[in-house]
């Protein structure tokens, strides 16, 4: 039976190393025997004659079997690269090179969604070799295990977040006045939280029972109000949108926005253990 929390430093106890050494690329990756491919000798119009719209780039293989899991994939076409005159020309004529250095799959998926915007098709390989096992695309970060480990993330960040304004602005009864608050709502969300810690005695610090908003606003204000020197907070926007996406179960409305999100979170994150360590 686990203990009830008792401090925030006993909250911040939950090591989420070995659930994210688990959530890796192979498990949201497209595998190998799944593929749409084209053949290096077909014309492009032939290559993508079947292949539903929503597949604008698609592997290509050597030989004369499309569906042979075996064939070297020796690059990928793109038919929005080509011009409608091109379209009866051989794909080889028109394909971008593979190199073999595709991202291995056992790359942990926040490593992957903090990339940087991702190829519209990138090969995956096992690492052992070139031999390519699957690909990825930026719209696989929708996927839910890219979701767990951001959450997982998210979680971890919270938890240093509260240690730290535990440290820096101990005292409840001032929370109010160091966020920008011109409705009153982030106010009111912190008199619940205070009320619902009046009402238990499991959570160790008010601080506990705030928000992951109101956290990241009093950690805003905190650093307004200088007590956190030569510290830079990231943009906080996109880490907001989707840390509620994820909450309710939302679809990210701008995949391209998820890597720049990963990032600052990363960032945010090293900078907050940074200055635990250092008033530790």
């Amino acid at each position: 039976m686990n203990a009830p929390v008792t401090s925030v430093d006993s909250y911040r106890l939950q090591d989420h190393s070995a659930l994210q050494a688990q959530l890796t690329v192979a498990q949201i990756m497209t595998r190998r025997e799944a593929f749409i491919c084209a053949l290096d000798g077909q014309s492009i119009e032939e290559a993508f004659q079947d292949v539903p719209d929503v597949y604008d780039v698609i592997p290509v293989l050597e030989g004369d079997d499309p569906r042979d899991i075996n064939a070297e994939v020796i690059g990928t076409i793109d038919r929005r690269e080509v011009r409608p005159a091109q379209m009866r020309q051989k794909v080889l004529s028109q394909m971008n090179e593979y190199s073999g250095n595709g991202i291995v799959e056992t790359m942990p998926l926040l490593d992957f969604a903090s990339a940087g915007r991702v190829d519209d098709l990138t090969l995956v390989t096992t690492g052992k070799g070139p031999q390519v096992s699957g690909l990825v695309t930026i719209y696989d970060l929708q996927r839910l295990p890219v979701r767990i480990a951001l959450f997982a993330a998210l979680t971890d960040l919270e938890e240093d977040i509260a240690c730290l304004l535990h440290r820096t602005a101990p005292e409840p009864s001032e929370w109010a006045g160091l966020v920008q608050d011109p409705t009153g709502k982030i106010a009111a969300e912190i008199q619940s939280g205070l009320q619902r810690a009046s009402n238990r005695d499991d959570l160790g610090s008010p601080i506990l029972t705030l928000s992951f908003g109101v956290k990241l606003a009093l950690l805003e204000g905190v650093k307004r109000h200088g007590r956190l020197r030569d510290f830079s907070i990231p943009t906080l926007q996109d880490i907001r949108i989707v840390r509620n996406n994820i909450a309710h179960g939302i679809p990210f409305e701008n995949i391209n926005v998820i890597p720049k999100a990963a990032r600052d979170l990363r960032d945010l994150h090293s900078l907050v253990r940074k200055i635990i360590e250092r008033n530790t």
